[in-house]
């Protein structure tokens, strides 16, 4: 049998982000929720409330 496609191309990769910093918020974040092969599942960071404000936005 030969696959012609991924297993994957129906729906994006779901991605967990780790870490709330300056470039995770202004590029990582924005970029695995914006691309269409990928989704941003989760942030998770060593503050509750950073990890919050980082998935926000992005309705991770």
């Amino acid at each position: 049998m030969i696959v012609t496609s991924a297993p994957w191309a129906d729906r994006p990769v779901e991605v967990g982000l780790v870490g709330a910093g300056p470039w995770a918020r202004a590029m990582h974040a924005r970029m695995l929720a914006a691309g269409p092969e990928t989704r941003l599942a989760a942030v998770w960071a060593r503050r509750a409330e950073a990890a919050r404000e980082t998935a926000a936005p992005h309705g991770a």
